[in-house]
């Protein structure tokens, strides 16, 4: 590896770390702030639960890595090309696997973990939202051991660093949007906005529940139901 490569793997391993420091830093007491402890508990709950969805790997990330690598320093194509699709097949059926088994378990979230009622529907599509993102990522995973395998470490961090930095962008706007239909729309009253939200965004905050963190969505995943 040339020193150039180097120093652009472990620069980005630094600068991928420093952003995910700063972001989290910023954002958990931002998200804490506007969900409240019940909602943010929840949401900390899930992540934490969907976590172990990390077991399902079975070693096939480090597989990947070490393969991928001395296929490639031997020129072995044919035998490279045998051992993707064998990961990916693997790793497509575990994805499935695991999507099976979190649209069964989010059925049954709210008895599972004791939640209020108030939060089951939040829960249940939470859970379900998270559970597929996780299932999503192990076919899709196979492609970062390839970068790690060809140390393309680099690659993998700048494609880290913008995923941080747009999850963190977005998750403020949503947040935003929600305070400015609170605070925008609410003191207006107009008739025809009243109906739009109404019809258009049901899952938008009303004077008789000010305290619920809901957005316009399908979803409404912030929210308390």
């Amino acid at each position: 590896m040339r020193k150039l490569d180097i120093l652009k793997n472990v620069g980005s391993s630094w600068v991928s770390l420093g952003v995910n420091i700063v972001i989290g830093f910023f954002l958990s007491p931002f998200i804490l702030h506007r969900l409240g402890d019940a909602a943010y508990g929840i949401w900390v709950l899930i992540f934490s639960v969907t976590g172990y969805y990390g077991i399902f790997d079975l070693g096939i990330r480090s597989s990947v890595i070490r393969y991928i690598s001395k296929l490639t320093a031997v020129e072995d194509k044919e035998g490279l090309a045998k051992f993707f699709n064998t990961s990916l097949a693997t790793y497509t059926f575990i994805g499935l696997a695991t999507t099976v088994a979190t649209v069964i378990t989010s059925r049954y979230v709210g008895s599972m973990f004791k939640i209020d009622p108030s939060f089951l529907a939040t829960a249940h599509w939470l859970f379900l939202i998270v559970g597929l993102s996780v299932a999503i990522g192990f076919p899709l995973g196979i492609f970062a051991g390839m970068l790690e395998g060809l140390q393309r470490f680099y690659l993998l961090n700048f494609t880290n660093v913008i995923s941080l930095v747009l999850r963190g962008i977005l998750t403020v706007m949503v947040f935003a949007q929600r305070l400015w239909s609170a605070h925008g729309w609410a003191n207006y009253g107009s008739p025809s906005l009243t109906k739009f939200r109404s019809t258009r965004c049901p899952c938008l905050p009303n004077s008789s529940h000010p305290d619920r963190m809901e957005v316009c969505g399908p979803f409404g995943f912030f929210g308390n139901g």
